[in-house]
C-alpha cells in the first residue's frame, strides 16, 4: 500500500479505518514531521477491543502484530506532541 499522509493538530486523535486479514502478519510504521516530537499509534478490531499500541515517547511509532479476525479495523493515531501545529503524519501498512 501507498503511504497514508494527514493533518493533526496538536492533542488530537483520529481514527482511520484498515481492512486486514485473518491471521496475517502485519507491521504499521507512522512517521510524523520536523515539528511532531510525539505520535502515537493504537489499533482496534472490528468490535472496538485493542489489539496493540504504540505509546513511546518519540516520533516513530511502530505496530506488529498478527491480525486475530478479518474486516475493517481501526487504526487511531495521536499526535501526542506537536510543537507547531497542526503537523503532518504518515503511515504504512507491510504485509508479511
Amino acid at each position: 500500500t501507498d503511504m497514508i499522509v494527514g493533518v493533526l493538530e496538536a492533542g488530537a486523535e483520529v481514527g482511520l479505518e484498515i481492512e486486514l486479514m485473518s491471521g496475517v502478519e502485519y507491521m504499521i510504521m507512522g512517521v510524523c514531521d520536523a515539528d511532531c516530537d510525539d505520535l502515537d499509534m493504537t489499533l482496534t478490531d472490528p468490535d472496538g477491543n485493542e489489539i496493540t499500541s504504540d505509546a513511546l515517547n518519540d516520533a516513530y511509532p511502530v505496530l506488529l502484530f498478527t491480525a486475530p479476525s478479518g474486516g475493517a479495523h481501526i487504526l487511531w493515531v495521536s499526535m501526542y506532541d506537536c510543537s507547531v501545529s497542526p503537523c503532518s503524519f504518515g503511515y504504512k501498512v507491510f504485509r508479511k
